[in-house]
């Protein structure tokens, strides 16, 4: 897990071209962010979520899960938002 202030960066390695789908719940599985990027190279890419909605607003401080697809895969983790 991660624990921030007001910016995230999430270093993505992808072995070949693809799609990439971010995205944020809150605690009760609700979608709090989602970004696509299409048809990114490979290599080495970074990601950023600096705590705010699809509405741009500020979320509140708690618990909450990302989630990277790329491809066929899929990963995780927790990420604690801290004001």
């Amino acid at each position: 897990s991660n624990i921030f202030n007001r910016k995230i960066e999430i270093e993505l390695s992808l072995p070949c071209r693809t799609s990439v789908i971010f995205k944020v719940h809150d605690l009760s599985g609700r979608l709090v962010r989602e970004d696509r990027f299409g048809n990114i190279s490979e290599g080495i890419h970074r990601l950023y979520w600096e705590g705010k909605n699809d509405r741009g607003e500020t979320v509140s401080p708690g618990v909450y899960f990302f989630s990277i697809e790329a491809g066929e895969g899929i990963y995780t983790d927790k990420i604690i938002f801290a004001d």
